[in-house]
């Protein structure tokens, strides 16, 4: 493997991941999504990748990848769709679902979280206040008791960050069962 990145776990207890590489990124590029199966097999999903990063289920449960500065489907016919192809001066990081299909999306160099609707339209942009002007943001989840409450890690100065009372709820994390014995 190249540099494991971020993952997701499907119903089924797959968990699919992003393999980037590192930087200096490599001519040609070697990026890919792998998957593990409860089985242990590891396999190659869809490659090459400039530099894919996160990577997470939509709300009707189809892949979505962080890819350079884009959002990407990736369908189970291994077709890959843009949903944005640039999400500004920043790259992606890691990003999360809700359950219409938004994805907040951690705009690193832009230290904010921006939010995208399922057609790709920039719908909302959460900034980090004080600590926007210093540091980087790097990943999110929901999470809370009515699951409205996103949550961020800020790598600089080591800290998260939270937004109560979101318009919807994150999507479903399923469990990683292990593998199957």
């Amino acid at each position: 493997m190249n540099a494991p990145n971020d993952l997701v776990v499907t119903a089924d207890g797959t968990v699919y991941f992003t393999d980037p590489g590192h930087y200096p990124l490599p001519d040609p590029p070697i990026g890919r999504v792998l998957k593990l199966t409860r089985d242990g097999t590891v396999s190659v999903v869809d490659a090459p990748y400039d530099y894919c990063n996160g990577i997470a289920l939509d709300h009707e449960g189809t892949l979505l990848v962080i890819e350079a500065a884009g959002i990407l489907r990736l369908h189970d016919d291994g077709s890959r769709e843009w949903i944005v192809e640039h999400l500004g001066s920043s790259p992606g990081d890691g990003f999360c679902v809700d359950v219409e299909g938004n994805a907040y999306v951690c705009c690193t160099t832009e230290n904010c979280i921006k939010a995208f609707d399922p057609g790709g339209t920039q719908v909302e942009r959460l900034d980090l206040g004080a600590l926007a002007a210093n540091g980087m943001v790097t990943n999110c989840c929901f999470g809370g008791p009515d699951g409205r409450t996103l949550f961020a890690t800020h790598a600089i100065p080591g800290t998260v960050v939270m937004w109560d009372g979101l318009p919807h709820a994150g999507r479903e994390v399923y469990r990683w069962p292990g593998l199957a014995t």
